[in-house]
């Protein structure tokens, strides 16, 4: 099973016991958690660099809003091999406040250094 719980959730009191009661197991702390994602994170991210290593990729930028007119823009890659038809990687998800093509450049080019510093831009 998959939910979304906030990891400052995982703090409350009530939520441990709830947690407890009904699994009879004790939950880790948000921190633990957090640690927990970072390191499984950096796992994932490893895998794509990878993938893309010496390849040439494609980036994909979506930006969205929400309900509060927050901006959220995805920065997606792909690597080129042949027919394009694979299934992105999600590299980045940013809150933006200003969409200008500076703010946009910058903030593509220092999410693909996530995943690598060699790259010629085109």
């Amino acid at each position: 099973m998959c939910y979304n719980v906030p990891l400052n959730v995982l703090d409350y009191a009530n939520f441990s016991k709830f947690i407890e009661k009904y699994t009879g197991k004790t939950f880790p702390g948000r921190w633990v958690v957090k640690n927990l994602v970072g390191e499984v994170c950096q796992g994932v991210l490893n895998r794509i660099k990878e993938e893309v290593e010496e390849k040439d990729i494609l980036v994909a930028l979506n930006e969205t809003r929400d309900h509060q007119g927050t901006s959220i823009m995805a920065i997606l890659v792909d690597p080129l091999e042949g027919i394009f038809c694979g299934r992105p990687y999600l590299i980045e998800l940013i809150d933006i406040e200003i969409a200008n093509a500076n703010n946009v450049k910058s903030i593509v080019i220092s999410s693909v250094y996530v995943i690598g510093r060699r790259f010629c831009p085109v």
